[in-house]
């Protein structure tokens, strides 16, 4: 998509607490957006076996379970405002409108792929993870811009950039 063309698209950003991200992110304003256009910003929050049970026990005791979960969502919306506020940043000092979504997922690019499918994203953008943290989590699992770039539906654009500017695009 070219700068400030005439038609819109839908354009997210993957984001997550490392440089990449917001690399990513200010990659996409330099090069396809312009200004007062928007962006949506999505995180992925990793969701364990042991996050869902302890909910479960929660929601167990009816009376205090309410208490309980208003106090949890009620720290989660602090936590998740801290957690955009320098991207939040990056898209204001360049008056680009930003879109905040967390979503809870316990498999990462099997959610990223949901949401791009679901809410028909023509244009994902993701930071590449630093080389020691692929390394490390090469180790383990595949990373997740390569496994999002391989699941995501043919309608969407995939942009991963890495390091020193590096673009990888799947079209």
């Amino acid at each position: 998509m070219a700068r400030g063309g005439a038609q819109k698209k839908e354009m997210v950003v993957a984001i997550d607490k490392d440089k990449g991200s917001q690399q990513a992110l200010k990659w996409t304003i330099d090069r396809l957006l312009s200004r007062g256009q928007v962006v949506t910003l999505l995180h992925v929050k990793h969701k364990s076996s042991s996050a869902a049970n302890a909910t479960t026990n929660l929601n167990a005791d009816f009376d205090h379970g309410e208490t309980a979960l208003y106090k949890h969502h009620h720290i989660d919306n602090h936590i998740s405002d801290q957690f955009f506020l320098p991207f939040r940043c990056i898209c204001t000092s360049s008056n680009i409108t930003c879109n905040e979504v967390m979503i809870e997922g316990s498999d990462i690019p099997k959610t990223l792929t949901n949401y791009v499918s679901k809410n028909v994203v023509d244009i994902l953008v993701m930071g590449a993870p630093t080389r020691s943290a692929a390394q490390i989590y090469k180790r383990f699992k595949s990373d997740v811009p390569s496994s999002v770039s391989k699941g995501a539906p043919d309608f969407c654009t995939v942009y991963t950039i890495g390091h020193r500017g590096k673009v990888s695009v799947r079209q």
